[in-house]
C-alpha cells in the first residue's frame, strides 16, 4: 500500500484545491457523472424530437415506441441524478459547505479548472432541460389538439345521430335501431 493512502484508488484520485487553500481528495467522479447526465439529456432530447415528429405524422406506433424508450431512459437518468446528488454532497462536505449545496455554490470553492468544468456542465444541463421543456410543451399541445379533434368528431357524430332520430353505426347514420344497443362503437 502507498504510504498515507488507504487504497491505490485513493492514491490516484485527483486532488481538488479548496477555496481556503487546502486540498481534499475528491475524485473527478462528479464531473464524470455530470457528463453522463448530459449525454442522457441529449438522448432524451433526440427521443422527444422523434416523439414530436411521430405526433405530427399521427404515427401512434412510433409514439408508443418512443414513449417506451423515454421511460427506460428516464429510469437511467433518475439513477444518474441520484449518483450526482451524492457526489455533490460529498464534494460540498469536503470543501466545508452543507451537503445541500448546489453546483453553483460549489463553483466558488474548488480550484479553477474544476470550477470551469462545473460551470460549463451546469450551463449545458440547464440549456438541455430548457430545450426539453419547450419540446414537451409543444408535444403536449399536439396531443391536446388531436384529443380535441377526436372529441369534436365524437360530439358531432353523437349530435347528428340524435338530431336525425337515428343511430350512428360503423356504416354511418342509420334510422333503423342498432342491434348492439349502443350509439357508438367505442373500439375504434
Amino acid at each position: 500500500m502507498l504510504e498515507g493512502y488507504s487504497s491505490p484508488q485513493e492514491a490516484c484520485a485527483p486532488q481538488i484545491e479548496c477555496g481556503a487553500g487546502g486540498t481534499t481528495s475528491v475524485p473527478n467522479d462528479l464531473l464524470a457523472a455530470l457528463g453522463s447526465e448530459i449525454q442522457a439529456y441529449r438522448r432524451l432530447l433526440v427521443l422527444t424530437t422523434r416523439e414530436r415528429d411521430a405526433l405530427r405524422r399521427g404515427d401512434l406506433a412510433e409514439v408508443a415506441a418512443v414513449v417506451r424508450d423515454k421511460g427506460s431512459l428516464m429510469h437511467s437518468l433518475a439513477e444518474q441524478e441520484t449518483t450526482r446528488s451524492y457526489l455533490t454532497a460529498d464534494l460540498a462536505t469536503a470543501v466545508g459547505l452543507p451537503t445541500e449545496a448546489s453546483l453553483q455554490d460549489l463553483i466558488g470553492h474548488v480550484d479553477e479548472p474544476h470550477a470551469q468544468g462545473l460551470r460549463v456542465m451546469r450551463q449545458e444541463c440547464l440549456a438541455l432541460v430548457d430545450q426539453l421543456q419547450l419540446l414537451n410543451r409543444g408535444n403536449c399541445g399536439l396531443i391536446q389538439t388531436r384529443l380535441d379533434r377526436i372529441d369534436a368528431t365524437l360530439d358531432f357524430l353523437s349530435r347528428s345521430a340524435i338530431e336525425s332520430d337515428g343511430h350512428y353505426t360503423p356504416h354511418g347514420n342509420s334510422t333503423t335501431p342498432s342491434h348492439t344497443g349502443h350509439v357508438l362503437n367505442w373500439q375504434i
